[in-house]
């Protein structure tokens, strides 16, 4: 039997859906750390706020956990922050861009422009390395904010009686 490249090997890997799955919690985990550095947030301060222990908080970090929505909800309400998801083609990269609604919605008639930081991103099987890129500007236009809603699409109405 004849052996598989490392290219053959990696092909088959992305067939699996376990590929997919520790990817997306290696994208989670780093952003957690990151939001905990940028925080000045240790793993025994986060276990505090969220009523559990460090070492719950180590195997979080190290993607050791089953992670359902509820407990990725938990952990970005710590940082003030929501869960978003997105299935994106394969072969892409996504950029998220965070605009406050608000800041849109009050000023109907400009067009925004905004700056972000552009990783470049290496990865494979037990490797990832992320670098900062240049910084880039983006437009968001008024034909896009007019699909915006009204009010804060956040807020919680109560029910009606």
């Amino acid at each position: 039997m004849k052996a598989k490249s490392f290219r053959e090997l990696f092909a088959q890997a992305r067939q699996d859906d376990n590929y997919w799955v520790h990817s997306a919690v290696l994208d989670f985990t780093e952003e957690l750390f990151a939001l905990m550095e940028g925080h000045r947030v240790n793993k025994a301060e986060l276990a505090r706020r969220l009523g559990t222990s460090p070492a719950y908080i180590t195997k979080i970090l190290r993607g050791d956990v089953n992670f359902t929505l509820r407990t990725i909800a938990k952990l970005g309400r710590v940082f003030d922050r929501r869960p978003r998801l997105h299935l994106a083609p394969a072969e892409t990269i996504t950029k998220w861009v965070d605009v406050p609604w608000q800041a849109l919605a009050a000023r109907p008639d400009t067009d925004f422009t905004f700056r972000y930081k552009v990783k470049a991103v290496t990865s494979a099987p037990g490797y990832r390395r992320a670098a900062e890129a240049d910084t880039r500007e983006g437009t968001w236009s008024r034909a896009l904010r007019s699909a915006l809603p009204s009010e804060d699409p956040n807020a919680t109405t109560p029910a009606a009686a």
